[in-house]
């Protein structure tokens, strides 16, 4: 959805923009890391399987897979207890509603095809072949691969945010 172009040419990086539903073009373990940050819930639960399968055949054997989502278990805490106000500027939609549930609506449903919390983000990822390692915030088990991602990464979203790294499952 992004045009990262500006981004990826200041890294030196390539970019290339591409429908991810389709089909990632790269070849079968090329892809030293991945980092989806607030995508996968807009894929249905079976289109998500396909791209992080996808994902799984690009991915280097050592490599590893960032994902950060909408945590639904955090939001839905935090309705209860009147606190979705604190989300406000995270887009108009949530800002422009003037009702607790409306704010929630906003989060977790608007543009939405899925949710997520830690159960059913590692039950995907294991699905799809991957070793899930929870992890929170600017925090990495996967070592210097990890590390990377989070020096080149930027999370505005970290307040509502689930995080999970993930590996390839070897055969």
């Amino acid at each position: 959805i992004l045009d990262l172009a500006p981004f990826a040419q200041q890294n030196h990086y390539r970019f290339q923009r591409v429908d991810i539903r389709q089909g990632i073009p790269y070849q079968v373990g090329e892809v030293h890391a991945v980092q989806m940050s607030h995508v996968l819930e807009h894929f249905t639960w079976t289109e998500g399987l396909s791209v992080l399968r996808e994902i799984r055949r690009i991915i280097r054997p050592d490599g590893v897979v960032r994902i950060a989502v909408p945590d639904a278990r955090r939001l839905t805490e935090c309705y209860p207890r009147g606190e979705m106000n604190e989300f406000g500027e995270v887009n108009d939609g949530v800002e422009n509603q003037p009702s607790q549930a409306g704010k929630l609506w906003e989060l977790l449903f608007s543009g939405h095809q899925m949710l997520y919390d830690q159960e059913a983000l590692c039950c995907i990822l294991r699905e799809a072949g991957f070793t899930p390692k929870p992890c929170k915030f600017r925090e990495t088990h996967c070592g210097e691969m990890g590390q990377q991602i989070l020096r080149e990464s930027v999370d505005a979203l970290a307040c509502l945010s689930l995080f999970c790294e993930a590996v390839p499952l070897l055969a």
